[in-house]
């Protein structure tokens, strides 16, 4: 037995592009194609291992936020 499908279509205008900025407030720094390729290339470094974090002791923060 071969059931109907239905397949409906929506026409998309300019206003119903999905917006693919992940900034919650839309920040234009992730408009740039550049800045986010640059973004994914140092997270593939840090999965990769290829990255190290370093850990700084609670002090130097402390007296960074001490400057603000």
């Amino acid at each position: 037995m071969i059931e109907a499908v239905r397949v409906d279509f929506k026409v998309v205008t300019g206003q119903d592009v999905l917006n693919e900025n992940p900034s919650p407030s839309g920040d234009p720094f992730f408009d740039n194609p550049k800045n986010v390729k640059e973004i994914l290339r140092r997270k593939k470094g840090i999965e990769t291992g290829k990255v190290k974090s370093t850990p700084f002791p609670e002090e130097i923060f402390s007296k960074l936020l001490d400057r603000v």
